[in-house]
């Protein structure tokens, strides 16, 4: 075993719990000796010296002056330099904070895991300063189910392994969310940590129980006294959400744990109460996540309920930077000034692509659905007791704060004071393995996207068990069989490799790859088997924001995935998705993400007819570009082997990685379905419906015991529960009666047309790679090919009218694709605004110009814009685009 000494003037530093926590991180695997002063061992074989300096002493800026580094100012930033002491050639570590140091510690550590040769020593020819490109860096871990979650919450071992893993990946902050298990106070069963203070402090001069013994509640304060503590330690700012202040259950005769002792008059001061003896208590928790909108069970516009909670952090709050995070949807600008008010720092937490996971850019639009608002929750969502309940707590929500819901809405004004993080929520991949450094990446910027802080990723499992469907169903949480060969200690050791891509993205490592960023080394095959799964974890985010049928995760499953109607006959049968989604809904009509950007089939099949085809992705292109990635995935997949070669747990992954694949294929042709159907109903072609019964045909075949179902139903439980309605519940299998009943519908149809149903087309067979593409319109024939110019504002070019917008083409790849027309899309970075067009004038050889108004320029936000370029033929498509690995924001933002 190596040795490793250690040394600084400053006895600060080796002080702190967290420069503790990281030597003792590098003593897992090298015999660590701490020494005072400069120390006096002489470097031998097997053994190093590393100095620490902080950057703000003498010692710490000569380093810095002599290895010509950058000052690490930013907290966790740090510098590993080469040493030119003759006493101690190692290296030094030099920081400005406790994290810092950790950081640089956690790094010594990994290298000396990887190459612990002498002459090999952090592998350090010159310095460089590691600097986090994100500020905010959070995981999400949500307590939604009293059966799955107890085991973890209660357990030091669990908490021990899993926050040292959040801080080797350098996560610096960990949202612990109670009460989130339910959108309304109506039809509770499980209501464990549901209305959290109850269940972990006694406030004096209350008669406040829910339930549970004092031994139990006690036991829970000390969990999190233990968590707060452990969390401390690594770095990791705990935030606690508590989601629910409502304590009063409707038509909820089952629920197992009920509050009583509480009084309408007493709520607000209880809660603030509470939450004072609950920071007391915790004194290391360092934020407190809210959401105000009606789902908390406190009706929307009754700011004197918040205004009541907020003093407990003037009465209460612990010392240091204490953060008030307020979730996004229904917020307004009254609450906002109330929390302000108490002195802390304020976040406002949008969500990232609704409750999923969609493509890495924020949206350049949201649905018109959301943007415009509704009085309606549809009939999917709960029934008549829900309903009532929605309007009666939700004013806001669904009507003037309705674009807030899904996105970050107006939040993003220069003049704000208050900051922004995103929130992605587990809603398109619950279940299977997902990492990809490139989208992980792009996310990171995303996170920063017009001055925002950055990110939480809510893990996948973190809503298994939802809305009390948890209680009596199937084990373990992990959705696995009893039998399936193999288990992780613990769940979240599944999804270690995509902890390890999203810390090191956000931290701001670009030089991520197999080799790099997972766990496990650069062995040949685990990096076969991880670019498999970095390629299929591409698949549902992009299925995500061509294809929405519901923003809410509780309704819409891509992972296994519920049929809306395809037929106008069958569009008006009950599905989950009328609450949801602009009417009438079926698979051809159902919204994109982001509108702006992808087009649906209907609107696709209107252009086609019209012999103007607009600029928009459409679901031909999503197709396309699923049947690619698919393919290549079952290349990875067939390259990697299995266990015998791969080992188990990596085995299992790359199960996942195929059905991700198999499940590309299935929105592919059912993408084809959609446009084909709707060509049907809009030119009256019978080819069309022929083409559309061939995909339909083949989609069901992929998702059928041969394909989809057979691959995962021998790996995970029958009822893969996420939550209490029919979508959120079951596996793949169960879902092929409602596929096969939307097959019998469109041969009848084809049947009444007097064509077979069974028909192939002559054209069939052309090479096209989706069934029943032979009579659809093809993509290259309908889209330009990619422009290598480039899309950029002339910065330079400020006049007193406004600014000139330029779109420069390469001349001779505009000459050979007679570009003859461009449009400039242009709006503020605030959706509730639509999008203006302007055409630019033509100066040829490939520039086209436009000026945006000097009075539209001079709001409170910036400005966001694309164009869109037409050739002589009516071909058309937008810049700056997706790009090649669909990774690129496809819009440019100017004032920022």
């Amino acid at each position: 075993m190596s040795e490793v000494f250690l040394s600084s003037t400053s006895e600060t530093i080796l002080a702190t719990e967290q420069v503790k926590w990281g030597i003792g991180q590098v003593a897992s695997d090298a015999e660590v000796f701490v020494e005072g002063g400069y120390g006096s061992a002489l470097p031998a074989d097997g053994r190093y010296r590393v100095r620490l300096f902080e950057a703000r002493s003498s010692e710490g800026n000569l380093c810095l002056t002599r290895a010509h580094a950058g000052v690490p100012v930013a907290l966790g930033s740090y510098v590993i330099a080469p040493s030119d002491d003759a006493a101690a050639p190692d290296a030094d570590l030099i920081a400005n904070d406790p994290v810092g140091f950790m950081y640089g510690l956690l790094e010594l550590r990994d290298v000396l895991a990887r190459a612990p040769a002498p002459a090999a020593l952090l592998g350090v020819a010159d310095a460089r300063l590691r600097t986090p490109a994100t500020p905010v860096r959070a995981i999400g871990r949500a307590f939604t189910s009293a059966a799955h979650d107890q085991s973890w919450y209660r357990s030091s071992e669990f908490w021990d392994k899993y926050l040292t893993m959040l801080a080797q990946n350098r996560f610096n902050q960990l949202d612990l969310a109670f009460g989130i298990a339910y959108d309304f106070p109506v039809h509770i069963t499980d209501s464990y940590f549901l209305f959290a203070y109850p269940f972990l402090v006694k406030v004096p001069g209350y008669d406040v129980v829910a339930g549970l013994e004092a031994s139990e509640r006690e036991a829970n304060l000390s969990s999190l006294k233990f968590i707060a503590a452990e969390c401390a330690r690594r770095g990791v700012a705990l935030h606690l959400g508590l989601w629910t202040h409502s304590y009063r259950n409707a038509q909820s005769p089952g629920a197992n744990f009920v509050v009583e002792g509480l009084k309408d008059t007493e709520h607000a001061h209880y809660c603030r109460d509470a939450l004072g003896l609950l920071l007391n208590e915790c004194p290391e928790i360092r934020g407190i996540t809210l959401r105000t909108h009606g789902e908390s069970g406190v009706p929307e516009g009754t700011e004197g309920f918040w205004g009541t909670l907020f003093e407990a952090f003037k009465q209460s709050r612990p010392t240091g930077e204490f953060t008030i995070d307020l979730h996004a949807k229904g917020l307004t600008r009254s609450v906002v000034e109330l929390a302000l008010a108490t002195g802390c720092r304020v976040v406002v937490s949008p969500k990232f692509s609704a409750e999923h996971m969609g493509l890495p850019y924020q949206q350049a639009s949201i649905r018109e659905i959301d943007r415009l608002g509704r009085q309606e929750i549809g009939s999917s969502s709960g029934g008549d007791d829900v309903r009532l309940t929605a309007r009666r707590l939700m004013g806001l929500s669904l009507t003037s704060r309705s674009a807030t819901r899904y996105s970050y809405g107006d939040f993003l004004s220069r003049s704000r004071d208050y900051e922004v993080i995103y929130r992605i929520w587990p809603g398109t991949q619950k279940l299977l393995a997902w990492a990809d450094p490139v989208f992980a990446n792009a996310y990171a910027r995303a996170s920063r996207f017009c001055g925002s802080s950055g990110l939480e990723v809510i893990e996948p499992l973190s809503f298994r068990g939802r809305r009390g469907s948890g209680l009596g169903g199937d084990l373990p949480r992990s959705g696995y069989r009893e039998d399936v060969g193999y288990k992780w200690r613990f769940d979240w050791e599944k999804y270690r490799d995509a902890y390890a891509v999203w810390g090191k993205a956000l931290f701001g490592d670009q030089q991520i790859g197999p080799t790099t960023w997972a766990s496990g080394g650069p062995d040949g095959r685990r990096a076969t088997t991880l670019r498999a799964l970095a390629r299929a974890s591409r698949i549902l985010p992009l299925v995500t924001s061509a294809h929405l049928p519901s923003a809410a995760n509780v309704h819409y499953w891509p992972e296994i995935y519920t049929m809306p109607p395809i037929s106008k006959a069958t569009e008006a049968r009950p599905n989950p998705y009328l609450g949801d989604s602009s009417r009438p809904v079926r698979l051809g009509t159902i919204s994109p993400l982001d509108p702006v950007i992808f087009s649906t089939a209907r609107e696709f099949a209107e252009e086609w007819a019209k012999g103007a085809p607009g600029g928009r992705y459409s679901l031909l292109d999503v197709a396309d570009w699923l049947e690619q990635l698919s393919t290549r995935v079952e290349a990875d997949v067939l390259q990697a082997g299995g266990e015998a070669t791969l080992g188990p747990a990596d085995a299992l992954l790359l199960r996942d990685a195929e059905a991700l694949a198999r499940l590309g294929n299935y929105f592919a042709r059912l993408f084809v379905v959609a446009v084909a159907y709707e060509l049907y109903d809009v030119t009256g072609s019978v080819g069309h419906l022929r083409s559309a019964v061939k995909a339909l045909e083949a989609a069901v075949d992929v998702w059928s015991w041969r394909e989809v179902a057979s691959n995962l139903h021998e790996l995970y439980v029958e009822d893969l529960a996420f939550g209490e309605v029919a979508e959120g519940r079951g596996n793949w299998h169960l879902r092929l009666p409602e596929m096969e009943r939307e097959l019998a519908q469109l041969r009848s149809e084809l049947a009444a047309s007097g064509s077979q149903a069974g028909q192939v087309p002559q054209s069939e067979g052309d090479g096209m790679v989706l069934p029943g593409m032979s009579s659809l319109p093809k993509v290259h024939e309908r889209r330009l090919p990619v422009a290598p110019g480039q899309l950029e504002a002339a910065l330079s070019r400020v006049r007193p009218s406004g600014l000139d917008v330029t779109l420069k083409l390469d001349a001779s790849w505009a000459r050979v694709n007679s570009i003859e027309t461009a449009w400039l899309y242009y709006r503020h970075v605030n959706q509730l605004e639509v999008y203006e067009m302007s055409p630019m004038a033509g100066r040829g050889e490939g520039v086209f110009w436009t000026t945006v108004s000097a009075e539209y320029l001079g709001g409170d936000y910036p400005i966001q814009y694309f164009c869109e370029m037409e050739a002589s033929d009516g071909r058309r498509s937008r810049l700056p685009g997706l790009g090649p690995d669909l990774d690129s924001q496809p819009y440019e933002v100017w004032g920022a």
